[in-house]
């Protein structure tokens, strides 16, 4: 969400930070590989506005459940109001 972005300057030079990891997910293929011990859960986690529809649904986020949200963000800054 937009709120977890972040322009700071270092120097003359600006940099964009996105802040907020608290709900990254594992991928599947990590899930599968050689760390079928750990455990993982199937709540609905995150920011419903910017949410995916498939999070949505209970499915596990992909990395194009990012680009879903990077897309809204890139909107609302093109618009100048939020998308939803």
């Amino acid at each position: 969400k937009p709120q977890n972005i972040m322009v700071t300057q270092t120097g003359a030079k600006p940099y964009i930070k996105v802040l907020d990891f608290g709900i990254a997910a594992f991928t599947q293929e990590f899930r599968t590989a050689d760390n079928r011990t750990l455990t993982f859960t199937k709540d609905v986690v995150g920011t419903p506005t910017y949410s995916a529809p498939e999070q949505l649904r209970g499915e596990s986020p992909t990395p194009k459940s990012d680009l879903y949200a990077w897309g809204l963000i890139l909107l609302e800054c093109l618009i100048g109001v939020p998308v939803m």
